[in-house]
């Protein structure tokens, strides 16, 4: 194993919460936790979103939280699991958020030269494209890679490219949505990454 990817939201940083009530506030809206989990189980720009959700709200979105979300603190356990794996391996982030705010976030918690990469939305949507992209840059095989994440929208467009997944069940979707897609392990803690990488 040569290099490990991990999505951003939800993963390397809990949001489940911030996003949920910063999305209601912005377009005054309420839904349920259930409606909110089902918005990512595909590419939500490669189909329609669900109302009022279309895709010329991210900009705005992105503008209304930047502040917020760019004084995030992250989590100390994390930090230190993850300087702990880049000992080992290159670490790159895939996210379908924008650049600045993951960027400055980072930067805010001392922590953006952990990765070697961070490809967002403004690079392409899809993550296929972000897999394939980080893989020809490195010159890396796909065994020679894990992807961390989240969500089955990301399992899917893993597996298109052969990418084995490891799942987190703690913040975003539950062990049983994530099961429908296969992935090849999934986690209840941050920590247990190590178990599986030996």
């Amino acid at each position: 194993m040569k290099a490990l990817i991990f999505d951003f939201d939800w993963v390397i940083h809990d949001t489940f919460d911030f996003h949920r009530n910063k999305i209601e506030e912005y377009f005054k809206i309420t839904f349920s936790e259930e409606y909110f989990k089902s918005i990512h189980d595909g590419n939500i720009f490669a189909s329609s979103p669900p109302e009022p959700i279309k895709s010329e709200w991210w900009e705005g979105y992105r503008d209304y939280i930047y502040k917020d979300y760019s004084s995030l603190i992250m989590d100390n356990s994390i930090k230190r699991n993850l300087l702990k794996l880049k000992e080992s391996y290159s670490l790159h982030i895939i996210s379908s958020w924008w650049t600045n705010n993951v960027s400055d976030l980072l930067r805010n918690n001392e922590f953006i030269d952990t990765f070697n990469d961070i490809l967002c939305y403004e690079f392409h949507k899809s993550k296929v494209y972000k897999f394939n992209y980080i893989l020809k840059k490195y010159k890396l095989k796909v065994e020679e890679c894990l992807f961390v994440t989240d969500t089955l929208w990301d399992i899917l467009e893993a597996n298109e490219v052969g990418l084995k997944t490891i799942a987190v069940d703690f913040w975003y979707h539950e062990r049983e949505r994530l099961e429908k897609w296969n992935p090849y392990k999934i986690i209840s803690d941050f920590s247990e990454l190590f178990n599986i990488l030996k």
